[in-house]
């Protein structure tokens, strides 16, 4: 079954009430109270609550963004790559990724 995203506002309201209480049951009993609506599972107020302690935010930090990591390599790095690619034309991303080390 597919969760329903939490607005900012009910995230806040999450984290406010675990740190009051320390008890997820009474989160979720309170959260159904304040918005009448199921409350989150008991994995996604800990995830909420360690990803603030982490990122600094309850935001998606990470929105539109396709979760892949960002390389940065330098002018002659790149030059090998285009390189590499311009040799071997058939050859995948990530076969040359893995020959040139990035």
């Amino acid at each position: 079954m597919a969760e329903v995203r939490l607005n900012f506002e009910e995230r806040k309201f999450i984290l406010k009430c675990y740190w009051k209480t320390v008890n997820i049951s009474e989160v979720q009993r309170r959260f159904r109270m304040e918005f009448q609506r199921d409350s989150p599972t008991r994995l996604t107020i800990p995830r909420l609550r360690d990803r603030f302690e982490d990122e600094g935010t309850v935001q998606n930090i990470h929105k539109n963004n396709s979760g892949r990591r960002q390389t940065s390599t330098s002018p002659t790095r790149e030059r090998e790559v285009i390189e590499r690619f311009q040799q071997f034309p058939r050859k995948s991303v990530r076969q040359t990724a893995r020959e040139t080390g990035i």
